[in-house]
Parts: C-alpha cells; structure tokens; sequence
C-alpha cells in the first residue's frame, strides 16, 4: 500500500488488473471516478481501493463512479461498463 499526503488528505493506491474506461474501453492504467485512464499503470487511487490489496482476489477490474461517468453506465441504458466489468471478471475466474 503506498499513500500520497496532498493538503492534510491522504490518497491510497491499490492495484488493478485492467480497467474499462467511460467509453467501454479496457485500459491498463487506473480509471478516475469520472470514468477517465490515470496516468500510472495497473494503479488506481481512491479513500478506499487500497483494501482490495489486502484480499485474495484473483481479478482486479477498476471502473469510475458509476454515478460519475456522464451517464454512460446508465441501468437504463444497459449499464454497459459495469456489464463489461462483471464478464471480464467471470470470464477471468472460470481460468
């Protein structure tokens, strides 16, 4: 786990396998929340993504807010990030 100290707010990174971007694109670097790659690879930042390090888990898949992404990951709209999210990782686990 490393933490970044910026004006008395502390940012943990974890880490991600692939992320899907706003627009449904996988992506090797870490989404923010709106949806948008980060600039480091298979990191992403967040309060509280840093925990997912301290679990067993064989797929990381990081995706932005989904109330944050400019309404592309609307339900009413098939949900298509979130949708793309949860395949990959069943597809991964069945491996």
């Amino acid at each position: 786990m490393h933490s970044l100290f910026h004006q008395r707010t502390v940012l943990l990174i974890g880490r991600v396998d692939v992320s899907i971007d706003r627009n449904g694109q996988l992506v090797s670097q870490g989404v923010d929340k709106e949806g948008i790659p980060d600039l480091e690879d298979h990191k992403v930042h967040g309060d509280t993504v840093y925990v997912l390090d301290q679990l067993d888990i064989k797929t990381v898949v990081g995706i932005g807010d989904l109330g944050k992404m400019a309404g592309r990951d609307d339900p009413h709209k098939g949900a298509k990030v979130t949708t793309k999210a949860l395949k990959l990782i069943i597809e991964r686990s069945a491996k």
